[in-house]
């Protein structure tokens, strides 16, 4: 296995030394490997990990949510709990979705009560 330390993974992932090892102590990165000198070792799911983080956070996915997806994808090696995970996301989605159309309704029916009130 092809490992490397957290500059080549910096550069290989896009995403700055700080804000992996932000990820590492928040828990949402496992802790990887280490060399005899100490140095962090890691390995190309690493950089799958980092990707799907960075999509995620696109997302708006908290940081509980990625660590949960995480850990059951590359500690669990369960796809169904992640997929699981994923399809309760989409489904907070659809929920917030429908309480939105409402405050617009009501919303809009404000609106035309407060104006036809004031005409």
């Amino acid at each position: 296995m092809i490992t490397f330390t957290r500059g080549k993974l910096s550069k290989m992932s896009g995403v700055h030394i700080e804000t992996i090892r932000f990820y590492e102590n928040e828990g949402v990165l496992p802790e990887p490997k280490r060399a005899h000198n100490g140095y962090r070792l890691y390995d190309k799911k690493y950089v799958l990990m980092l990707s799907f983080i960075t999509e995620a956070r696109k997302l708006d996915f908290s940081l509980k949510e990625i660590r949960e997806i995480i850990t059951s994808l590359f500690e669990k090696q369960s796809k169904t709990e992640a997929e699981q995970l994923l399809e309760q996301k989409v489904e907070d989605i659809q929920k917030s979705i429908q309480e939105l159309k409402k405050r617009k309704a009501a919303i809009q029916l404000l609106t035309k009560q407060t104006l036809a009130n004031i005409s």
